[in-house]
């Protein structure tokens, strides 16, 4: 641990990484918000490249499905990972941080180009592609319950979450 930085308990830690979710998550959903408010008043953007615009949801739907695979990779090894470390709780909330990030990024990635396809197109299918990106943000919600679960806390390190 760095001397410059003050100590966080475990308890503002999760509290620290419940926020980031919060706001990687309302970011993704404001956005699709908008996109239908500026479809519903301009239309579609791409009126000159149909022919283009036609391969925009192929290539959505696969870009969505690969980075979705992956995510969920990445979180379950990072879950073992950290299950494993054998390190005090902030370590572990740290680890635990790490990984729900890359997640995060793998499905907010492929979420907003779905939802700039769906501005540039107006096709709606598109944003049910992005809203079961949405889903698998939330699906992951850090609650109290799912971080014990996840890095499986004895009951001691849960009393310091509390």
């Amino acid at each position: 641990m760095n001397s410059d930085t003050p100590y966080q308990s475990p308890k503002e830690n999760l509290k620290m990484i419940r926020v980031l979710f919060g706001a990687l998550v309302a970011g993704v959903f404001l956005f699709l918000l908008m996109a239908i408010f500026i479809n519903r008043v301009n239309g579609p953007l791409t009126t000159e490249l149909r022919e283009f615009s036609k391969y925009l949801p192929g290539l959505a739907l696969s870009l969505s499905l690969i980075c979705l695979f992956i995510a969920v990779l990445a979180y379950k090894k990072g879950v073992v990972e950290a299950r494993n470390l054998t390190a005090p709780l902030n370590e572990k909330l740290n680890q635990y941080r790490s990984f729900l990030i890359k997640y995060l990024a793998f499905c907010e990635g492929p979420a907003l180009f779905c939802i700039v396809v769906f501005i540039m197109t107006g096709d709606a299918r598109i944003l049910t592609i992005a809203a079961v990106l949405l889903v698998a943000m939330l699906a992951i919600t850090p609650s109290k319950k799912r971080v014990v679960n996840d890095l499986n806390l004895d009951w001691k390190e849960q009393q310091e979450l509390d």
